[in-house]
């Protein structure tokens, strides 16, 4: 049994709910590796098998103004990955600053 612990912060907040939403392939790759272990042989990003837990602590974001309405927002963090808050073709409003 999992559960998407693997990157909950010393506050408990989890960023399962935050970069899981924008990134849906690591999301599935972690579960065809769950259903799936002969197929994937990459650490989990979200998953862990119960009774296992680790956190990131003093983890920073930062989020850049994008350049026009209804584009896509960088962001970058303090341990060197980097990428976009994809604008929604279904949300009627134009980007924003999160």
């Amino acid at each position: 049994m999992y559960n998407c612990t693997r990157r909950v912060n010393a506050a408990g907040g989890n960023d399962f709910w935050e970069s899981g939403l924008v990134n849906p392939d690591l999301h599935l790759r972690d579960l065809i590796r769950i259903f799936h272990p002969d197929l994937i042989s990459e650490d989990f990003v979200y998953y862990l098998p119960l009774g296992i837990r680790t956190s990131i602590q003093n983890d920073a974001v930062t989020y850049y103004r994008p350049q026009n309405a209804r584009s896509s927002i960088y962001w970058e963090d303090d341990q060197g990955n980097n990428g976009y808050v994809e604008w929604n073709l279904l949300h009627p409003l134009d980007s924003y600053d999160p």
